[in-house]
């Protein structure tokens, strides 16, 4: 919790307390011109190299993988492709495709593509054992999901450490300006603006560069237990580039470091292929676009229906007497229990992390 507050304080442009009216002010111009920033991008395409490493007990597991995407926010679609390039991880990881076992959940090639919009989300999984790549799952859209070990790919989330905008955040910033048991201390060099936070043992400091569209470009946050001992810190930087008038994500690190239990993991993004506001393709969001094609089958979660592609058209799948089978929803729910295991295996995963971080 303390991490989604603080990192709507960042917003800053003075030096000394948050307060007066001309604080609200300066406030409200970075949180405009970091708006305007994010707020320009109408279509955004671009391609990125990934690169994770995890840490246990003195054990390194690495993978590495490529995403692109292609974005209209006027729509609010995205199309995405996230494929593993090479990984040397433990065959029972979540997220790492193995060769040489029969037993292991994720076989090569591994890939997530796929289309997100208000209607649902469209994906195609390698991943999952026994899965063909002729075969198109088609869920809520809310399954979508945006994290530091996700293999879904929404671009704006890299836009600082949160995953999300500050402009809508910052109401609580102006909330916040006149408390007085604030305990932040900001101070400006150049165009870097510092907010630092000493509680007790913890540590949270955020830079923004305000030559850089008002992005954050570096966070730390540190906890130590009683006795002063590091138990757990977390580390994001980001470089943004500048395409046309616009800065977007040119390179991304995130590192969460848990020295109690000597689990780390970290995430590098590099961007190579960046395109804004440009002309997109007419059939950009076709299904076509992701590999569909006549012979796949089709797998409905939100209807529990079961179709065929033929002719480029989705046809309902229907026995000899003319009735869409019964089966249809046992393979949606299927899928859907699938990706509800992936998902809580990544949860368990994520949680364990942060209790053993509290717990110390």
């Amino acid at each position: 919790m303390g991490l989604r507050i603080l990192s709507i304080s960042i917003i800053c442009f003075f030096s000394g307390p948050i307060k007066g009216d001309e604080a609200t002010d300066q406030l409200r111009q970075i949180a405009v011109n970091n708006q305007a920033n994010r707020g320009s991008i109408v279509t955004w395409e671009g391609r990125v190299s990934i690169s994770d490493k995890q840490m246990h007990d003195g054990e390194q597991r690495s993978a590495a993988y490529d995403a692109d995407y292609t974005l209209d926010r006027s729509s609010e679609t995205l199309r995405w492709s996230f494929r593993e390039v090479s990984s040397d991880g433990d065959p029972d990881s979540v997220g790492t495709a193995q060769e040489n076992s029969k037993d292991a959940l994720f076989e090569p090639p591994a890939s997530v593509t796929g289309i997100l919009s208000n209607d649902g989300l469209s994906r195609i999984d390698t991943r999952i054992v026994g899965t063909v790549s002729n075969m198109l799952g088609i869920q809520p859209a809310n399954l979508f999901t945006r994290s530091y070990t996700s293999w879904d790919f929404d671009p704006m989330y890299y836009f600082d450490p949160a995953g999300g905008p500050a402009a809508l955040r910052i109401q609580l910033v102006y909330d916040m300006k006149d408390n007085p048991y604030s305990t932040w201390k900001v101070s400006k060099s150049g165009s870097m603006v510092t907010l630092r936070s000493d509680v007790n043992i913890s540590i949270n400091e955020y830079v923004v560069d305000l030559n850089s569209g008002s992005n954050v470009v570096s966070n730390l946050m540190t906890e130590r237990d009683a006795a002063g001992n590091l138990v757990a810190e977390m580390e994001w930087n980001a470089t943004f580039v500048q395409v046309g008038d616009i800065w977007v994500p040119g390179r991304v690190l995130y590192e969460d470091k848990h020295h109690v239990n000597k689990t780390n993991f970290s995430r590098m993004l590099e961007w190579h292929t960046q395109t804004v506001n440009g002309t997109l393709a007419e059939q950009a969001f076709d299904l076509a676009a992701i590999g569909v094609r006549d012979g796949f089958t089709v797998v409905d979660d939100r209807t529990g229906s079961l179709m065929d592609v033929k002719d480029g058209k989705l046809i309902p799948r229907i026995d000899r007497g003319g009735n869409v089978p019964p089966n249809a929803r046992r393979y949606s729910i299927w899928i859907a229990s699938i990706s509800v295991l992936i998902g809580l295996a990544l949860i368990v995963f994520i949680t364990r992390r942060r209790v053993s971080s509290e717990s110390g």
